[in-house]
């Protein structure tokens, strides 16, 4: 997993869901919730309130219906990617597009801060409860955590072509060794560390080493010793972020939530700047 964004949720239905929020709100502002009808929240979406008060009746209300399930999303961000505002938006939309809840009753209550946001998601019980177990969900989020960090960080490498690629230089050839191990994650979807030393070398003639204990690294080279073993490791590929996505691709490589969730964060900052 990257250092750079984590995810993790937490779920909960009825009078948990009223309390959790009640509880949130006493502990961001400091008021009733009652009190607060002078807070405009920073994002809503299929909401009809504007403050605080008005969306917390509202979800409330909601929350009554048996077949509702509010999940909280806790989203932190390094502070050292200095995010912009239109950025949280983006990642906001990301999310939501990701659960396929663009329809959905949402709320961003507080304007994010520099290394954080909380997101609430009114859910489809049988939606959430049928579909996806704990460990499903885990990978979920980490996956998306770590598609985010990808559009913070942009990762020179994956502007670079893994076909014919020039490989004179060591900057040549670290760009096509980390462009074939992301591939091999991402399109050829590798669900084991076998299964992707098959890809790597197969595809791309490369030979992977996995170091493990004190001294974790990733080291690959070519079939004919070009280069000597070299880790490639970096904030986005490092040997936690392989592992959950082997195990990602493991467990839910044939559900339609991954190509959502692989097309990444796109930018909208003209159509979400607004509240919806």
């Amino acid at each position: 997993m990257t250092n750079l964004v984590s995810i993790s949720s937490r779920m909960n239905r009825g009078d948990a869901m009223y309390m959790s929020l009640r509880s949130m709100i006493i502990r961001t502002t400091g008021l009733n919730p009652k009190e607060t009808d002078h807070m405009r929240v920073f994002f809503r979406q299929n909401l009809s309130g504007m403050n605080y008060k008005e969306i917390y009746d509202e979800l409330c209300t909601f929350g009554n219906d048996r077949d509702s399930m509010m999940e909280h999303f806790d989203i932190l961000v390094s502070p050292t990617l200095g995010i912009k505002e239109t950025q949280w938006y983006s990642i906001i939309r990301y999310c939501l597009f990701c659960w396929k809840e663009t329809a959905i009753a949402s709320v961003v209550f507080a304007p994010p801060t520099s290394s954080g946001m909380n997101v609430h998601i009114l859910h489809d019980v049988p939606f959430l409860l049928k579909r996806f177990d704990n460990e499903m969900k885990w990978g979920i989020n980490q996956m998306m955590a770590l598609r985010i960090a990808i559009w913070l960080t942009k990762p020179p490498y994956l502007t670079r072509q893994t076909d014919d690629q020039p490989l004179e230089t060591f900057t040549h050839y670290l760009n096509f060794a980390r462009r074939a191990l992301f591939d091999a994650l991402d399109v050829h979807l590798a669900s084991s560390e076998n299964h992707l030393k098959e890809i790597l070398y197969g595809q791309y003639k490369l030979e992977l080493q996995i170091t493990k204990g004190r001294s974790r690294k990733i080291l690959l080279r070519l079939e004919n010793n070009l280069f000597t073993w070299t880790d490639i490791s970096d904030p986005v590929l490092n040997q936690a972020t392989i592992a959950m996505w082997l195990k990602f691709n493991l467990i839910l490589k044939k559900d339609p939530i991954v190509d959502r969730i692989r097309r990444g964060v796109v930018s909208n900052a003209i159509s979400t700047v607004s509240i919806q």
